[in-house]
């Protein structure tokens, strides 16, 4: 296969995790924010994300680990990979929750919109929890679900790019439709939010976590990186430039939809963007709904499935054997039931999201790619993949002694864990208080 063609492939891949539920969602986080700080929020991730990425990649190349896990076995400790899985587990709840909870709503939306009928949301979700997601979950073999999934995730791109059509279709009006009262959703965003200066401040720092998220592929890297062809440094540049484009495509669909769709809803915006079109029944977003409620219930599985196999791996238990598959059951049936019955007291599908990545968050998106940065010199000295073409030098550093080299990196890093850390402290506090008010 030649490079391009695996630059296609994984580019893909890249942008296939990094899009999902949270497209939903950005439009309420920038309605929010207003336009301003919303559009430096996300300059602020992507530089974070760049900055890491570069150092990431290099540290796959130069440890050739398969996993995530085994690469921060491997570079750091195993008492963190273990931690780092946890936090992956607590982060996998929060999106498998709002799955429940997007895949009802569209449900019920569509039978209210065709069949004028108000269905019972506690039956949708329990059927769609325990009748359609845990017998999926329970299947030993999930290939064909993994196919269906890479063909349905299409249904994400008709959803983005739906919605950047119905901007432009009626932005010479800027009324996107009139509601049932007869009152038009017409088209505003602000520049910032209604909010004094301090609170719009712990509005940036909530959601860095949340969108944080939206660009995250560092765990698949790895893996893809194993499956690549070539020799070790063609894989580098083909992750490289696949990353690139994958964050490129990610970056122009979720400030497409989350400031367009922010614009066209104004006050009248719901955390679900799809939700928000409820007034205006158009059987065309129905049809999207559906499919993307389609495409999240195939997903649970997916994302459950890889901690049923670490969990029964933890226990020492053979995945295929009698114990093991029991093991497994019972990771199923705690995480559909804790997911389902949280998705029953709570619809808030931003407050869940930020909640949970920001718990999640300090180890999965800071601690461990921060650690990973501060010993990447010892990482890179201890290889056998050198190179001259580094992306990452740090010959500047070097011109002092070792001893202080070290010691200037393990303060940077002090201080980069110390920071993100009173981040997603405030995201959990903003957060939560935002789950709270919605439960009341």
């Amino acid at each position: 296969m030649s490079d391009w063609k695996q630059i296609l492939t994984t580019s893909s891949t890249l942008i296939s995790q990094m899009m999902g539920a949270s497209l939903l969602s950005i439009a309420f986080i920038v309605n929010k924010l207003g336009w301003v700080i919303a559009l430096s929020l996300h300059v602020f991730t992507i530089l974070c994300d760049v900055f890491m990425y570069k150092y990431y990649i290099d540290i796959v190349h130069y440890t050739q680990a398969g996993t995530y896990r085994q690469l921060t076995e491997k570079a750091l400790s195993k008492k963190l990979s273990f931690v780092l899985d946890i936090s992956i587990w607590v982060s996998s709840f929060g999106v498998v929750t709002n799955y429940i909870i997007i895949s009802s709503t569209a449900v019920i939306n569509f039978i209210q919109n065709v069949f004028n009928y108000t269905a019972n949301k506690y039956v949708v979700k329990a059927v769609i929890s325990l009748g359609i997601i845990f017998p999926l979950c329970l299947l030993k073999s999930l290939k064909q679900l993994s196919k269906i999934a890479t063909v349905a995730s299409t249904a994400i791109f008709v959803t983005a790019f739906t919605v950047i059509a119905y901007y432009f279709m009626h932005l010479n009006t800027k009324t996107l439709c009139i509601k049932p009262d007869n009152t038009p959703i017409s088209y505003h965003l602000n520049a910032f939010p209604n909010a004094s200066v301090f609170t719009s401040i712990l509005y940036f720092l909530m959601y860095i976590p949340a969108l944080q998220n939206n660009f995250t592929c560092h765990t698949i890297i790895p893996n893809i990186f194993k499956e690549l062809k070539g020799s070790s440094l063609q894989k580098r540049r083909i992750i490289q430039i696949s990353l690139f484009i994958a964050i490129s495509v990610a970056l122009f669909l979720y400030v497409s939809v989350g400031f367009m769709g922010a614009a066209m809803f104004g006050t009248n915006l719901k955390d679900n963007l799809l939700k928000s079109f409820a007034p205006c029944k158009w059987i065309w977003i129905d049809i999207c709904s559906l499919l993307f409620a389609t495409v999240v219930i195939v997903v649970y599985p997916l994302i459950v499935y890889p901690i049923k196999m670490s969990i029964t791996n933890m226990c020492g238990q053979d995945p295929t054997s009698k114990k093991g598959y029991q093991i497994q059951l019972m990771v199923t049936i705690v995480f559909v039931v804790l997911s389902m019955g949280l998705a029953m007291l709570l619809e808030a599908i931003v407050a869940i999201f930020g909640l949970f990545q920001s718990i999640a968050g300090i180890i999965f998106y800071f601690v461990t790619p921060i650690c990973l940065i501060v010993q990447y010199p010892k990482i890179k000295a201890n290889s056998s993949n050198h190179d001259e073409s580094s992306l990452i030098e740090v010959a500047a550093a070097d011109k002092g002694s070792d001893e202080e080299v070290s010691n200037q990196r393990k303060i940077a890093g002090v201080i980069g864990i110390a920071t993100f850390s009173i981040i997603c402290a405030v995201g959990v506090w903003m957060n939560g208080i935002d789950a709270v008010n919605a439960f009341k």
